[in-house]
């Protein structure tokens, strides 16, 4: 028994998804799948497939168990109210995405990138997440050509903003939870003068960011204008679960789909080409 197309396969993650809300959001496999009158293979394919799109998450118990993914809840997607005169978050979004597509993939240390694109994150409302501190501002998947690696490298690398009245440890920890879904993090700070930020505190941000391999830039002044950004530390890189970065894509990154799979569909014909020459050669 296997779902036999896509649209009947949405619809037996929905039911799986309802029988865990009737269960109370967790419930142990073997119930889970009793309640559903599902065979074992067919439980596990649906169970897997809605984990994948960051629907549901394995849990511990004899048997092994499965629960329904925390939601953020509207009110906490809302930025904060910003003081009168200072900048908010939320305007910070379009001009560093901006500068990321334009300047950033092309110099940065840890780098360059082919970028196939920016995804603003923290705007996409209702969208389905991981939970709380699952949802960085900013995405992006990066491309890298390497000379002894014979296919295209790619990376997942996201990026949280903050103004300079919001900068404390908690952002590089925010950035570091993001990691698990990427393979780097950075903490953009930004500043209209050096003196709006608390000199102690970016201290204390860098060591942290420092410690945990999670990358640190300070832009100074305008925002658009990338001769004002300032690399203090490079993001170390780490390889996430593939599972969880699927998922990630899957469910946050929904407009780079189509250029991914255009990549990737490149990739694979370049590949089947080189093999067909050298098969010819011999």
């Amino acid at each position: 028994m296997t779902t036999e197309n896509p649209s009947q396969a949405d619809i037996e993650v929905e039911k799986l998804l309802s029988a865990l809300r009737e269960l109370g959001g967790s419930s142990g496999n073997k119930r889970l799948k009793e309640s559903l009158g599902w065979e074992t293979d067919y439980y596990y394919e649906v169970r897997n497939r809605a984990e994948s799109q960051g629907l549901v998450a394995r849990g511990r118990g004899k048997g092994g168990s499965t629960r329904l993914v925390e939601r953020l809840a509207d009110e906490e997607l809302l930025q904060e109210e910003t003081p009168e005169g200072r900048r908010g978050e939320d305007s910070l979004y379009a001009p560093v995405k901006a500068v990321l597509e334009s300047d950033w993939v092309k110099d940065s240390k840890e780098g360059p990138f082919e970028s196939l694109g920016v995804v603003d994150v923290a705007r996409q409302g209702k969208r389905k997440t991981g939970g709380r501190w699952t949802r960085p501002d900013l995405a992006l998947i990066a491309a890298q050509k390497l000379d002894f690696f014979p296919t295209d490298h790619f990376e997942i690398i996201t990026f949280e903003v903050k103004p300079a009245d919001a900068v404390d440890p908690t952002g590089v920890y925010e950035a570091l939870s993001h990691r698990r879904s990427a393979h780097r993090s950075i903490l953009i700070v930004c500043a209209d003068d050096l003196q709006d930020l608390d000199t102690n505190k970016m201290d204390e941000v860098q060591e942290v960011a420092h410690e945990h391999g999670i990358g640190l830039i300070r832009v100074v002044g305008e925002v658009s204008d990338y001769d004002n950004w300032e690399t203090l530390e490079t993001a170390a890189r780490v390889e996430p679960d593939p599972i969880r970065a699927n998922a990630f894509i899957s469910t946050q990154l929904e407009e780079l789909h189509e250029p991914l799979r255009q990549r990737l569909q490149s990739l694979t014909n370049e590949l089947i080409r080189e093999v067909g020459i050298k098969l010819r050669e011999r």
